[in-house]
């Protein structure tokens, strides 16, 4: 099933974490404006591992100058979904059902925040859940030879190719194992490995081509990316190197959702 929902970024966590009652979104752009649509619920959603114990659904009740005042959670029963009980109170989230959950350390660099027109918050909670457990995890592996470092400036590498315009390519981890060789690289670029020809970037690879021996580095991705940059773009490998004769191993763990 695909439906529409809107996320953005957050710019400004709560403080504290856990019971601060604002929040400042990266965009307001697609979600309702409670001066003229009234409150309204939003899933407080880790970027990576959603899950019930994870995720929280906070209230926005007011914006002012682009920060939202919230109702958080509190120490409320985890999964519950009141939508009979809440059938009669004015309100978006109200009128459509009510998810409860459990305050979290909410973050700028570790949470995300969900919203739909078309779900209550607990379906929306399910979806986001079932759409990261039901999704194929898949692999691919790059081999880049020195002529291959050596013309990432002209002639940068498609590492995954690009989904439906209405998906996109979520990074697991990446895996990138540096082969030195006898010189190593003069980095006038780093490594990146970016959504199309956009700046958004899966991972900056600062200093790995430069190391004086055979390195492997481990990435897990926690990127906060804007779905319109990412939707429908390829993953592409880019930089900016001279000298140097290694070679490079890249392997990337990634799933295609909906968006």
């Amino acid at each position: 099933m695909t439906v529409s929902t809107v996320t953005t970024q957050i710019t400004t966590a709560p403080s504290p974490a856990d019971s601060g009652d604002t929040l400042t979104p990266a965009s307001l752009s697609g979600f309702p404006d409670p001066a003229t649509d009234g409150y309204f619920d939003v899933v407080l959603c880790p970027v990576r591992d959603p899950e019930l114990s994870t995720v929280e659904v906070a209230r926005v009740t007011d914006e002012t100058g682009g920060e939202w005042t919230l109702e958080r959670a509190g120490s409320i029963e985890t999964g519950r979904v009141l939508s009979e009980a809440f059938s009669g109170v004015e309100g978006r989230a109200a009128r459509k059902g009510i998810y409860q959950t459990r305050a979290q350390d909410v973050t700028t660099t570790d949470y995300e925040v969900w919203w739909s027109e078309e779900m209550s918050s607990g379906e929306l909670v399910e979806h986001l859940i079932t759409q990261k457990r039901t999704a194929t995890l898949h692999q691919a592996t790059i081999d880049l030879s020195s002529a291959d470092l050596l013309a990432l400036d002209t002639t940068p590498i498609e590492a995954i190719a690009a989904p439906s315009a209405s998906q996109a390519i979520l990074i697991e981890s990446t895996v990138q194992v540096y082969d030195r060789g006898t010189t190593g690289y003069t980095e006038n670029s780093a490594l990146t490995l970016n959504y199309g020809s956009t700046s958004e970037f899966v991972f900056l690879g600062v200093g790995l081509l430069t190391a004086a021996a055979d390195t492997i580095r481990i990435l897990p991705n926690e990127q906060l990316l804007p779905t319109a940059a990412v939707a429908g773009e390829p993953l592409v490998l880019s930089g900016d190197y001279s000298t140097g004769d290694g070679t490079l191993k890249v392997t990337a763990l990634y799933y295609v959702v909906d968006v």
